[in-house]
């Protein structure tokens, strides 16, 4: 299970969500998290190479892409955002490239106040093993969440307790 800190902060006002091995396919794991992000009225968009649309949203090939088409302007669905998450449904190798280019990312921020960084990765069952694990520390992400934590099982307690949603929401 994840620490209690990264689950309290993974969700944030002012965080844009990304989800990597968002699929169109119904059945996929990356679907039903892209679509529990829309369903809580959370800023999200796909990451996924082939697709470029997934439930209505602009998909992106790769999470530099994301990045370096929003970094001048982090604005996407309306919202402006200072930092990134992202939610991760891939396979560990696939997870392992991902977070070299998160790395790459951070390591260019670091310092620049008006740079976003990506501060929280939620790792799906199944998208991560140990190197996975101490990839993302070495990414430079301080909100780490892995252990079997599904976002699909327990993203709603956490967003509660963020106070960006509330029951009250009918979802």
């Amino acid at each position: 299970m994840a620490s209690t800190s990264s689950l309290d902060h993974f969700f944030n006002s002012s965080r844009h969500y990304l989800v990597a091995g968002a699929s169109q396919d119904s059945s996929k794991f990356g679907h039903k998290v892209l679509k529990w992000y829309q369903a809580h009225t959370l800023p999200v968009s796909p990451l996924n190479p082939s697709r470029p649309e997934i439930l209505g949203l602009a998909a992106s090939p790769s999470i530099t892409e994301f990045y370096n088409k929003h970094n001048s302007s982090p604005n996407t669905q309306g919202k402006s955002f200072d930092s990134l998450g992202v939610s991760f449904v891939t396979a560990p190798n696939v997870s392992l490239r991902i977070l070299e280019e998160i790395k790459q990312i951070n390591a260019a921020a670091a310092g620049k106040n008006s740079m976003p960084r990506i501060e929280a990765v939620w790792f799906q069952p199944g998208s991560y093993n140990n190197s996975v694990l101490e990839a993302a520390r070495a990414a430079g992400a301080p909100y780490v969440i892995a252990y079997d934590d599904c976002i699909l099982v327990h993203g709603a307690t956490y967003l509660q307790k963020s106070k960006l949603w509330t029951a009250d929401n009918n979802l």
